[in-house]
């Protein structure tokens, strides 16, 4: 099934949080440890708890 296009679902003079959706989809080491390269991104919870607090 093909994908939409971007330009397709959000309008460009809007902020979007879509690639962090996408990325938060596609990888579960958005906010945690990644298995396979075994980084800890887990200061990004902040940035989103930040990100959450100025809607």
């Amino acid at each position: 099934m093909p994908r939409v296009n971007r330009v397709e679902i959000c309008a460009e003079d809007e902020v979007q949080a879509f690639h962090l959706i996408n990325r938060c989809v596609r990888r579960t080491h958005l906010c945690g440890r990644d298995r396979r390269s075994g980084k800890d991104y887990s200061h990004r919870k902040e940035w989103e708890q930040l990100s959450d607090a100025e809607r």
